[in-house]
């Protein structure tokens, strides 16, 4: 503010010595013969910056001691025309710039004379990574097939579960590339096969009377030795063993395609084939072989119709989870508590109306009550139809055939309220 002050000051002078200026002299007479003096002209200009300079050094010295927001204008007079004051620059707070990651780039193989070599193949989860607690000689074949509860609904016994000797199954010496009954016996008894158990479930179609069935069979070994030396004869000549067996059953057009992208158990053979009967109908089937540990098992599925290979694996998926349970002891026979023991559930029904509420494991059936309005009492019981002890196994509820997500766990002799 001082600064501007006099800057204006200086102005104002330069304004009034220019107005004093411009009055004229008056006229000098010559009085006599004088020689004429020349009278130096004035320089106005050089007054003024000295005057200008002479202000300017004493304002610095009314200065106050504070930041102003202006440099300060140089004393050269030149130089304190031409200069415009420039506002100080305040520093403005930087944003730290995030630091994004750079993308790795893709690794790009480069060609070697060296073969890579092949990197192995994940090992698959199975039964004889799992230490079991039944001895082969104690297992009980019929123990091993599925029960009806675990098959798809829709599906009945259509044969009882039976067990399958090694005298039987030599009466098929084709099956091991032989021709003579006493060779095959002669070789089951080598890989030491104790017995074996086999069932078979089937399903009609209402609207074509087509029939499809469900075989389950296993096969009880002394040894997981004997067990992967019987397996391994079933795959060597796989093809010349399964044309045998068609021409013998009087299979024309016997097709066979290996499924290669199915893991289960220790060891797996999965095939699509497909035949004709009665010289026009055409049979699909999809069959699933396995080995866990000292077990062989066989799961397939037969049908006219289309066949899903997922809806086989996830049957002998099953299977090899129950020979699972059986080899350690969590898939028993009932005890003499259990088989006349039973599992009471009882409770409130919420529904306005006349219900039928059911006891379900699995697709089995255990117990039902029609006509029931308000409360209802189920007696489920603790041994199954086959044999198996239920103890331990979740039971589920419909109402009027609708499934509940309740579920409740199935315990000897002991009783469980549950309202629906």
């Amino acid at each position: 503010m001082t600064l501007f002050r006099f800057t204006l000051i200086a102005l104002l002078l330069l304004i009034f010595v220019g107005c004093s200026s411009s009055e004229t002299p008056p006229p000098i007479v010559p009085i006599g013969d004088f020689s004429t003096v020349a009278v130096p002209t004035p320089n106005y200009e050089a007054t003024v910056e000295a005057r200008v300079s002479e202000l300017l050094s004493s304002s610095r010295d009314l200065q106050l001691e504070t930041p102003t927001k202006y440099p300060a204008i140089s004393s050269e007079p030149d130089m304190a025309i031409n200069q415009v004051p420039t506002p100080t620059s305040v520093p403005m707070p930087t944003a730290t710039p995030t630091q994004v990651p750079t993308p790795m780039p893709t690794p790009t193989r480069v060609p070697t004379s060296t073969p890579l070599p092949t990197p192995l193949p994940t090992p698959t989860p199975s039964i004889s990574k799992i230490k079991t607690t039944v001895a082969s000689a104690s297992v009980d074949p019929l123990l091993l097939p599925l029960p009806l509860r675990e098959l798809p609904q829709g599906f009945f016994i259509s044969r009882a579960p039976w067990t399958t000797q090694n005298k039987e199954l030599a009466l098929d010496p084709e099956n091991y590339l032989l021709d003579d009954a006493d060779q095959a016996l002669l070789l089951l008894e080598e890989w030491g096969r104790y017995s074996g158990a086999s069932i078979v479930f089937s399903k009609l179609d209402p609207w074509t009377d087509n029939q499809t069935d469900i075989f389950n069979s296993c096969a009880v070994y002394k040894k997981d030795s004997g067990a992967k030396a019987a397996f391994e004869n079933k795959s060597k000549d796989r093809m010349a063993i399964l044309y045998a067996q068609a021409n013998k059953a009087g299979k024309d057009n016997f097709f066979v395609e290996t499924l290669y992208d199915v893991s289960i158990g220790d060891q797996v053979i999965a095939e699509k084939r497909s035949w004709t009967e009665n010289w026009y109908e055409t049979i699909n089937e999809v069959d699933i072989e396995f080995r866990s540990a000292y077990v062989l098992c066989s799961a397939s599925w037969k049908t006219t119709d289309r066949i899903l290979s997922s809806d086989v694996i996830e049957i002998a998926n099953q299977l090899h989870d129950r020979v699972n349970s059986v080899m350690t002891a969590n898939i028993r026979r009932c005890n003499s508590k259990e088989l006349t023991g039973n599992f009471s559930v009882y409770g409130t029904l919420s529904q306005r109306e006349i219900v039928t509420i059911s006891a379900w494991i699995g697709n089995a059936k255990l117990a039902e009550q029609s006509d029931r309005y308000g409360s209802y009492a189920l007696s489920v019981p603790a041994c199954g139809s086959d044999g198996v002890s239920l103890v331990g196994m979740d039971v589920e509820f419909q109402i009027n055939g609708v499934k509940r997500t309740n579920k409740v766990e199935l315990q000897l002799n002991m009783a469980r309220k549950l309202d629906f």
